[in-house]
């Protein structure tokens, strides 16, 4: 697999003895944490094996010395490999013969091999690879014992492992689960120094200035490799600064994966911090994406978080020195009166351990331990040079740049009948590459000046193939022409343009550049795929290439995907590419396939359909029974609000009628429509449902696939357990990585009700889900959905993938439309031939959509792989849409996108238009079950066209043939088969099944532990499925104790009253819709001090429209992030709301309440010195709101001018306001 592929993220932890003390217990423990973090991980289709898993320790030289493995030899003299050998017996030996030669070559002796002590079937398996030889450790202080096995499996694998005699003073363990690459041996972790929770997202872009500095050191063996993960590379090149050039492996971390360090108030009083991070910052560029790393070189242990801090890192220290660090809380068992601290990694953060002294830092203390090593402030003075200007500039740059070093390069534009130009992104990328090849990229800069950067998708790409600066000059010159036109000036005669300088002109231009063209539009491109420094997406590569040749590729695009070859250099030579109708669609310009004339055809079509009129010359086919066929076919997700009420509903109701499933999109739905049409008359009319027409008795609007998307707008229990089927909506088919964006214009009363949100305001969903940085993130919200409603079937929308990036209207952004995404073709084949090898296909519907239109496309889909087909644009477009491509205005003319009354009623579709569409589809087609996965059936067409001649699509003849082999295709079992769960104990209760049937009231007391994920979830989804969201009169006080695991309380409602004593994961109340959560320490003696220590993890109370939390002790990131109307304490501030001109009494009266209800909740010190001294915590309060809701009558009266986010201070006697921004 490409090296792009070769990702990976999963679960992590160490523990220690601050006190040096070796014992077995530290591996037993470490055993156990791995344990209980085995749904971290991911597990091969045979269910045995995994992606991963494995400990580093210190070398247990008592066990080695027991068994004779030192032959009498000092250990203080000895180092050990831990090497994984070719099977092959003579392989094997011919190894170990290398490895000797090597050793004597270096002065070393080896006094032996000593065979890991395996189980017997482990050793048999025939399926295991052939492999190469690879040194999973190879120290005189460290050890690593890994394979592709599963959590609970290693310690018996190992039989060291459960030795009594195996002590150490330290162990980090790592379970994996590998993204989009095939599991390997090697690739299992610890690595030889790291163990890696996260994703590199700038990896090509890493390896390739890393080859760049091999060749200029002259190194012969490479640091970095495409066989290798991001994983294993990160750990080599740490590995190299380490032990090549001596660093402390924090500092050499820091400079990799560096924080977010500028403008960080922590460093305020501590500028040489700030000058060391700023020296490395030249010389590395970071590593970058969310990533907790452990790491330990034998000498000091530590882990970091990366600068947003997106992957959970909590830790504690113990009265007896044990200090645990770990994924999860809870997975080391501890007492709590044991406890001196409990806390977390912050982004950026780090801690250390000295195990030889066992000293305990943080990350200040780290940091300024670091930069007090060197004079970095006083190197970074003595190099800083203040920029001169123009002429001056020029004089001293070429004082400085030495003799013969200088070429005079030429510029020129235009093109002759024998030359034509280069486009710039070849020539940045050749050059580049060349540089890199040559061991000179780090001795040069690349500027490009051109007149063909005129997006933000071609900056994008000339930086991301090493451009260090782009001068688009013809933006200046158009400026300079427009000024300088005979119109222009009469206009500014006229008055109609201000009268400004030519230089004003340009000064203007550049500033709209930096605030929202270029620039913004870069960073924002550099947001969607998860990377926060140009300097990172400086030759990063994060691109595919889609019809370039082999040759174009190797020459300035190394290391970019290509999958089905296209033009080579004279092929490019001839492109012309003409812009009209580059957008929207102009006669006899750029082709569409969306146009308005083929809309007219379809609604054409749609209104002469009679029941037979298509079914002509179809005898002639075996046809399969239609409601099957049916059942394959989906509506796309598009949100009510971004569609109208009127096409929204007739959409569900017509693919409902047809027996296809509609989509909801991400604006939840309402509970109306989950009841079935019952009144309608001869006409089509309904008094129910008085704004649609052509209904019948028996339709119903419900949605069967229910979208959750980043948003959580609209997600509610009720709404969840409405589901035949959950998607989750990782972004748009339309636009990759943009998120979703409603403007405030459409956000009616209706629609705000059913959002939960408020009328008027702008609804954003951003790029990515809050609680998704990772494989493993996905994983747990496919669990969170299957336990609240374990009949529905989750799946989970690929975008750029499986759905295409042809799909979409006119709400997308160019670039998006443009550019974002690839063709479901090669997803779909890839995807469907990587389960097939995986022996995972059995187990997953596969359905494609984005821009499908014909039977031929869903014939085509099924032929690569589909089990199903969603359509979206094109079923707008039967119901009405004229594709004018201003969806995002609310101005649609015909109805389907706008929420403006006088609009809609233009809306003239019917359920019927979507009925006859569907039929449309299958036109023809029989069987499905037949078809799919037929590759062998495709031919490549041949047509005389340049662009063409060269593809390549031998993958369609690498899927493997299934002619005769069926019993792959999946047959839809229990969409969730799994062990009992906590929630499973809990409903087999008879107090419990009486308490949600008839309303009654029960107390129920339990332990809980990390693996009881998702707790009270099914309790919730029935007491939903039997009355609703709110229609529940019991209630149920589980009283839980231990460690809750994550998504604790999911999509909580009222009535549902949880306390947990002792403290909890991440996604705690995510959902959450009513009811009450308190978090607080288990009663009794405790260590540490409950304010000061983390109580809960990350994204708590992730799009919670409802209820109240309460938690006596510190919260993890993202706290509250897309909270519509949950209330939550905890901590020192608390978020209220007053201002000058306004009423305070009673708000401080209802918030004394919250106070007190806090106190009685978690039974919170804090909580009460605040209440106990109120008129002086008083002024601690501040408001915190955004600028949409400045002129809220809450506020009083409206702040005139407000940034994006604004902070009011709340001070009881002086009420004056004041704006910070953000």
């Amino acid at each position: 697999m490409p090296l792009v592929g070769e990702r990976d993220a999963c679960g992590v932890g160490f523990l220690a003895d601050t006190k040096g003390r070796n014992n077995h217990d530290i591996i037993a423990r470490a055993l156990h944490a791995l344990s209980c973090m085995e749904h971290r991980g991911g597990c091969g289709g045979d269910r045995v094996s995994g992606d991963g898993a494995g400990v580093m320790t210190a070398v247990p030289w008592g066990l080695f010395e027991a068994d004779g493995s030192l032959g009498g030899k000092p250990a203080d003299s000895m180092g050990v490999a831990m090497a994984f050998l070719p099977q092959q017996p003579e392989a094997a030996q011919q190894a170990q013969h290398l490895l000797e030669t090597q050793a004597a070559l270096k002065g070393f002796e080896v006094v032996g091999w000593r065979e890991a002590d395996l189980l017997e079937h482990a050793k048999e398996n025939p399926d295991c690879p052939v492999g190469e030889t690879y040194f999973a450790s190879l120290s005189s202080r460290t050890i690593v014992y890994k394979g592709m096995v599963q959590s609970a499996v290693l310690g018996r694998f190992y039989g060291d492992l459960t030795d009594e005699r195996y002590t150490t003073n330290f162990a980090i363990y790592h379970r994996r689960f590998s993204t989009n690459t095939v599991p390997k041996w090697p690739l299992a972790q610890p690595m030889r120094c790291l163990a890696h929770n996260g994703e590199i997202n700038t990896l090509i872009g890493n390896v390739n200035w890393q080859r760049a500095l091999d060749v200029q050191r002259g190194r012969r063996d490479p640091l970095c490799s495409d066989t290798k993960s991001d994983s294993a590379n990160l750990d080599s090149v740490f590995e190299n600064a380490i032990r090549g050039t001596g660093k402390q492996p924090v500092l050499a971390l820091s400079a990799l994966v560096p924080e977010a360090y500028r403008d960080q108030p922590a460093y305020d009083d501590h500028p040489e911090v700030t000058a060391m991070l700023d020296y490395y910052a030249g010389l590395q560029e970071p590593w970058d994406g969310p990533a907790l790393l452990t790491f330990c070189d034998g000498t000091q242990l530590g882990a970091q978080l990366d600068r947003n801090g997106l992957r959970p890192a909590r830790f504690l220290e113990t009265k007896d020195g044990l200090v645990a660090f770990m994924s999860e809380t809870g997975v080391v068992e501890v007492d709590d009166a044991d406890v001196v601290r409990k806390g977390r990694l912050g982004p950026g953060n780090c801690i250390t351990i000295n195990l030889a002294t066992g000293e305990f830092k943080t990350n200040l203390e780290v940091k300024k331990g670091l930069a007090a090593e060197a004079p970095y402030s006083e190197w970074m003075a003595a190099k800083a040079k203040k920029v001169p200007y123009r002429d001056e500039f020029a004089v001293e740059c070429e004082a400085e740049v030495p003799p013969g070093l200088v070429q005079q390069m030429t510029a020129f534009g235009g093109r002759t009948a024998d030359l034509t130009f280069v486009p710039p992104l070849l020539a940045v990328g050749a050059v580049h590459h060349h540089l890199i090849r040559a061991g000179l990229r780090m001795r040069a800069s690349i500027l490009v000046e051109t007149a063909q950067a005129w997006s933000t998708h071609h900056i994008a790409c000339l930086v991301g193939y090493g451009a260090s600066a782009v001068h688009p000059y013809m933006l200046w010159s158009a400026v300079r022409f427009l000024y300088e036109s005979d119109k222009s000036a009469k206009m500014r005669e006229q008055g109609k343009l201000n009268d400004i300088s030519l230089r004003a002109s340009l000064v203007n231009t550049r500033k709209a550049l930096e605030a929202g063209a270029l620039e913004a539009g870069v960073l924002k491109i550099l947001s969607k795929i998860g990377i926060s420094l140009l300097s990172s997406y400086h030759g990063a590569q994060i691109f595919e290439a889609i019809g370039i040749g082999e040759q174009l590729v190797e020459t300035a695009f190394r290391g970019t995907p290509s999958r089905v070859g296209g033009l080579t250099p004279p092929e490019l030579a001839e492109e012309r590419l003409l812009n009209y109708g580059f957008v929207k669609f102009y006669a006899k310009k750029e082709h569409h396939e969306n146009t308005p004339p083929m809309s007219k055809m379809l609604h054409k079509a749609l209104d002469s359909y009679e029941a037979g009129d298509w079914d002509k010359g179809r005898d002639q086919y075996k046809l399969f029974n239609d409601a099957a066929i049916m059942r394959r076919f989906a509506t796309g997700g598009m949100s009510l609000g971004a569609l109208s009420r009127e096409a929204h509903e007739t959409l569900a109701m017509g693919v409902n009628r047809a027996g296809a499933r509609s989509n909801s999109g991400e604006g939840g739905e309402d509970e109306a429509r989950w009841t079935a049409v019952s009144d309608s008359d001869d006409h089509g009319n309904s008094p129910s449902w008085p704004h649609l027409k052509g209904l019948q008795d028996g339709d119903i609007a419900s949605s069967k696939i229910k979208q959750v998307a980043s948003g959580r707008f609209g997600v509610t229990p009720a709404y969840l357990m409405s589901a035949e089927q959950i998607e989750i909506k990782i972004a748009q088919g339309a636009k990759p990585g943009e998120g979703g964006q409603l403007p405030g214009a459409k956000v009616n009363a209706y629609i705000a009700s059913i959002r939960a949100c408020k009328e008027g305001v702008m609804l954003i969903s951003p790029p990515p889900h809050h609680d998704i940085y990772s494989i493993e993130d996905l994983a747990q919200l496919i669990y969170d959905l299957h336990q609240i409603n374990p009949q529905a079937k989750v799946s989970v929308k690929l975008v750029g993938q499986i759905s295409g990036a042809d799909g979409g209207t006119g709400a997308s952004p160019l670039t998006s439309i443009k550019h974002a995404g690839g063709p479901w073709e090669l997803g779909l084949a890839e995807s469907h031939q990587a389960l097939l090898l995986n022996n995972l296909r059995d187990r997953v519907v596969l359905r494609v959509d984005g821009g499908l239109k014909t039977g031929y496309d869903v014939v085509m889909g099924a032929l690569l792989g589909a089990d199903e087909f969603g359509f979206g644009t094109i079923a707008m477009i039967a119901v009405g849409c004229v594709v004018a491509r201003i969806c995002h205005t609310n101005n649609c003319p015909v109805g389907v996108t706008t929420q403006k009354e006088a609009l809609r009623r233009k809306f003239v579709g019917v359920p019927h238009d979507m009925l006859g569409f569907f039929v449309l589809a299958h036109l023809g087609y029989a069987s499905f079950d037949e078809i799919i996965g037929r590759a062998d059936l495709l031919r490549q067409r041949e047509r005389p066209l340049h662009k063409t001649a060269n593809l390549d699509l031998g993958y369609v003849g690498q899927m493997p043939d299934v002619r005769h082999d069926r019993a792959w295709q999946p047959e839809v079992p229990d969409p969730w088969a799994q062990t009992d769960t906590l929630d499973d104990e809990l409903l087999a209760r008879e107090d419990i099944k009486r308490a949600i049937e008839a309303h009654e009231h029960v107390t129920v007391h339990s332990p809980i532990t990390n693996t009881d994920r998702t707790a009270t979830a099914r309790v919730t989804g029935e007491i939903a499925k039997a009355h609703g969201n709110r229609g529940w009169r019991g209630s149920i006080h589980f009283v839980f104790e231990g460690c809750a695991g994550q998504s604790f309380g999911f999509a909580c409602l009222d009535g549902l009253d949880l306390e947990v004593c002792g403290d909890a994961n991440d996604y705690v109340g995510k959902s959450m819709h009513g009811g009450r959560i308190r978090i607080h320490p288990i009663g009794g003696e405790i260590g540490f001090e409950p304010s000061e220590s983390v109580i809960v993890g990350n994204t708590c109370l992730y799009g919670a429209t409802g209820g109240r939390f309460f938690a006596a002790g510190r919260a993890g990131e993202r706290f509250c992030v897309r909270n519509s109307n949950a209330e939550a304490t905890g901590g020192w501030g608390y978020f209220l709301e007053e201002g000058e001109g306004y009423s305070l009494a009673p708000r401080i009266n209802r918030d004394v309440q919250m106070q007190r209800a806090h106190l009685e909740a978690t039974g919170s010190q804090k909580a009460k010195a605040i209440l106990d001294d109120w008129e002086a915590a008083l002024p601690k309060f501040w408001h915190v709101f955004p600028s949409s809701e400045a002129k809220a009558p809450e506020l009083g009266s409206p702040l005139s001018a407000v940034p994006a986010l604004a902070c009011v201070p709340w001070a009881l006697k002086e009420m004056k306001r004041e704006t910070i921004t953000q």
